[in-house]
Order: C-alpha cells, then structure tokens, then sequence
C-alpha cells in the first residue's frame, strides 16, 4: 500500500499515474531527456511491468511531458530564481542567442 504522507491515506489509483508522471518529468528535466524520449514510454513500462496497473495507465507521452515541464513546474521554478535572485548583492543577466544544430 502507497500512502500520501500528507494525509496518510492510501493514494488513489489515479494519483499514482499522476505521481509516476511527475517522477518522469522531472527525471528527464534533471537528465537533460529530450520530449520525443518519451514517445514510447508508456508502452515500454506496459511491457517491463505487465502485471502493474499503473503501467498499464501510465500515458504521458512527448506532448505531455512538453506541457507538464512547462506549465506544471514552471512557474515554481521561476518563483525560487527570483527569489534567488532577490537575495543576491548583484546579478548579471546575459541571453545567449546562438543556436545549436544536431
């Protein structure tokens, strides 16, 4: 049994899937995974866990790791730079513009 350690209530089979695709996302964040790795993840983890129901209902792909890295940890991320940023004496701001083929 999985417990939410907030409530300590048994998570919904709904918000495992959910949990699985954070852990997901934030794995290929971290590691640098291009979103098309993530094409044919779900029937992937259907295969090395037939016997797992979450697996079998795990279903982000490109898009939606796309969308979750985004808008699901986004705005978090940009609310610790600034207040990074806030704490620091001075800060520099450079864009780099080149672009990288390959």
């Amino acid at each position: 049994m999985v417990l939410n350690n907030s409530t300590d209530r048994a998570l919904t089979h709904e918000e495992k899937i959910t949990r699985a695709e954070c852990y997901r996302a934030m794995a290929a964040a971290q590691l640098g995974f291009s979103y098309d790795s993530s094409k044919n993840i779900p029937e992937l983890f259907a295969s090395m866990f037939p016997d797992s129901k979450v697996a079998a209902d795990y279903a982000m792909k490109d898009r939606k790791l796309s969308y979750v890295v985004s808008h699901g940890t986004g705005s978090f991320f940009i609310r610790e730079l600034i207040k990074d940023v806030l704490k620091a004496p001075a800060y520099l701001l450079l864009f780099d513009e080149t672009t990288i083929v390959g």
